[in-house]
């Protein structure tokens, strides 16, 4: 059996235990930053926040990112009375702040 040593060719790949295995770049982008705003209590980013920060073409980018998301129960998203957002993390409980 061959053994890695540095400088050689790349260790086999390892089997992701990312909940986005399956989906794409701008899916974690968009769950990271969510998660990130949770974990520090910010506002939530608005679908035009996240759309220029993961590098998506435009703001119903975004607003599909958020429904692949929820359809994946990895988070749960709710507004209130004035139809601000918050955003839960489903793992962790943490929310986002409402939106401003």
């Amino acid at each position: 059996m061959p053994s890695f040593t540095a400088g050689s060719a790349r260790p086999p790949a390892s089997r992701s235990t990312s909940p986005f295995a399956y989906e794409d770049d701008a899916t974690s982008r968009t769950f990271a930053m969510l998660t990130r705003c949770a974990n520090f209590k910010m506002a939530c980013p608005s679908n035009r926040e996240i759309a220029k920060h993961v590098g998506l073409p435009a703001p119903a980018s975004a607003a599909y990112q958020l429904k692949k998301l929820v359809g994946a129960k990895l988070i749960r998203v709710s507004t209130d009375s004035f139809g601000r957002r918050m955003v839960t993390i489903v793992a962790s409980g943490k929310k986002t702040a409402l939106a401003r």
